[in-house]
Formats: structure tokens, sequence, C-alpha cells
């Protein structure tokens, strides 16, 4: 076990059954998932996420899509969403 790393038990759902209990998060509003812009250089990250998102599950590199899967059935749960909440926060007002 690596430190700071906290392993997470999945069940038995298979990676695109847990995309697929997520997706209401990309459609609802006003709590569905944004992305920055493609070309903001702090968010390097973005262009393979969305290329993840797109062609799931036909792309064999798609660990962004079962994390994001996996953060966002968690913070339905409304303390995981409190949490993330003051995360994002924090992090806003260090910039």
């Amino acid at each position: 076990e690596a430190r700071g790393i906290i392993p997470v038990q999945t069940g038995s759902d298979s990676k695109p059954a847990r995309f697929h209990s997520v997706t209401r998060f990309f459609k609802a509003r006003p709590h569905r998932v944004v992305f920055p812009p493609v070309d903001d250089p702090e968010c390097t990250w973005v262009p393979e996420a969305k290329t993840q998102l797109t062609k799931f599950p036909f792309i064999r590199r798609n660990d962004f899509v079962d994390a994001m899967a996996q953060l966002l059935s968690r913070t339905a749960d409304s303390s995981y969403a409190a949490a993330l909440d003051a995360v994002i926060s924090a992090a806003r007002r260090s910039r």
C-alpha cells in the first residue's frame, strides 16, 4: 500500500456499469460535470480525459473514466460532496 493512497473496493460492477450509473452527472443542472477549457495551460489532463470519455468503452486506456465514475458515485453522498467542496474552495484560495 502506497502512502497517501486509499484503496477503493469497486465491487463486482464492470467499468461500463460504474460509468453508466453516474452519467446523470454529465446532464443534470446545476450540479453537472464541467471541464476547464482544453487550452488552459494548468489543465494539461483535459484533452486526454475528454478523449477517454468520448471513446469509452472502446479505448484501452480508460482509467480516468473509471476514477471519475467512482468519484461521482461517492460525491452523490452529501458528506463526500461537502468534503469535495471544501477541497476545491481551499485550492481556489491558495491560487
